[in-house]
């Protein structure tokens, strides 16, 4: 089957669990690879590299989503790879605490928005080592 199409749209998933010094996201995003994510081992961006492979462009690749929120593991935290911690977390009442115990944003805010405020508590720098804290009891959802 052939379908004739002036552009096609691949979208095959992201590319942070590949972070050597040749990888997709040390090319477009270094900034953010020594950042934790919650990404998948599947997230190598193969599917990038077998488009490329027979021509396709790409555009937007600097443009990497960072979620604010992920649980550490107690037994291994600086692990980078972490667990999604969906917003629900902060709709019901969560608040983002910094290293000093301070609120620092709101946390409805979009990913990106509450992301930045994470970054300017650590000086556009944040690694495995970052702390924040989100708190959750009843009494902050009042």
């Amino acid at each position: 089957l052939v379908l004739p199409a002036h552009n096609v749209i691949l979208s095959t998933g992201g590319f942070a669990a590949a972070r050597d010094k040749d990888s997709y996201l040390a090319k477009y995003a270094p900034e953010y690879v020594e950042m934790p994510a919650t990404f998948g081992d599947f997230s190598t961006g193969d599917g990038i590299g077998l488009a490329e492979k027979i021509g396709a462009g790409k555009i937007d690749m600097e443009k990497v989503q960072i979620h604010p929120t992920g649980f550490v593991d107690p037994e291994d935290p600086t692990n980078p790879s972490k667990i999604l911690c969906a917003e629900v977390m902060r709709g019901v009442g969560g608040i983002i605490l910094n290293a000093k115990g301070e609120r620092f944003c709101n946390e409805l805010g979009t990913r990106d928005y509450v992301t930045d405020k994470m970054m300017e508590q650590k000086g556009k720098s944040l690694d495995a080592k970052s702390s924040f804290y989100l708190l959750l009891s009843s009494t902050t959802s009042e």
